[in-house]
């Protein structure tokens, strides 16, 4: 009696990462966006009535560190009471590492002063260097922190955090020490973009820095906030603190 032949065993697929299939299932599914930039005074004078028909929302830089004549933007004034009734508009300060955290919250506090309903949560930007090499791992989340509850504590706001995943590995060992706050993801070779580890996912994403809006001279970093305009609405309202 003849035997069967044995039919040639196939391999099984190499398995994929449960993280890495809900990623690449994320990046398969259209998701819906709404667009915006962020600028600073290096974008000069900007046509607000311009930008507000191109975009829905702004970032606007208020303030850098503490002191010095680099500590208030000098356009901030100007581009934030020409964005008022143009589109939804939101403050940002720059955070460095040889400042103290309460001088630099201080600063945003007066330049930027009370919030409108519509405004957006204020947003800090965190990837300056100079000096956080001096400083222990737990110093650093601690003057993070400390610039957190102040705008928390002054503003009743939930601010958000701008930062890469890179700057979070290298400088904060992928700790989720600030993932309680909205991410700012900042990616521009990869759709969706690379997030920190400690957040599953980003409610605004800078995926330019070389974009171009009319209104605006020159190169502009552009933004988009993950939800249509009603959700962005509702997101302001929700970043209200009691």
């Amino acid at each position: 009696m003849k035997r069967a032949a044995k039919r040639p065993t196939r391999k099984a697929p190499p398995r994929r990462s449960r993280r890495r299939r809900s990623r690449a299932l994320a990046a398969a599914i259209p998701i819906v966006t709404t667009a915006g930039l962020d600028v600073s005074h290096h974008q000069g004078a900007v046509d607000w009535t311009k930008v507000g028909a191109a975009v829905a929302f702004a970032y606007i830089k208020a303030t850098e560190g503490a002191t010095g004549p680099t500590s208030r933007d000098k356009k901030f004034a100007t581009n934030w009471s020409a964005a008022r009734l143009r589109l939804l508009r939101g403050a940002y300060h720059f955070f460095t590492w040889t400042s103290d955290p309460d001088k630099q919250a201080d600063n945003f506090l007066a330049t930027v002063g009370a919030l409108e309903a519509t405004d957006l949560p204020p947003m800090l930007d965190l990837e300056a260097t100079t000096g956080i090499d001096a400083l222990t791992l737990a110093q650093r989340v601690a003057r993070v922190r400390r610039w957190i509850d102040r705008i928390e504590r002054d503003l009743k706001r939930r601010p958000v955090l701008y930062v890469t995943q890179g700057y979070m590995r290298t400088h904060f060992d992928d700790g989720g020490f600030f993932a309680d706050l909205p991410l700012f993801a900042v990616d521009f070779n990869r759709d969706p973009p690379r997030l920190p580890k400690a957040w599953p996912n980003w409610a605004f994403w800078q995926h330019s820095e070389t974009g171009a809006v009319s209104g605006v001279t020159g190169p502009v970093d552009l933004d988009r906030f993950q939800g249509d305009l009603l959700a962005l609405q509702t997101f302001v309202a929700q970043s209200v603190l009691p």
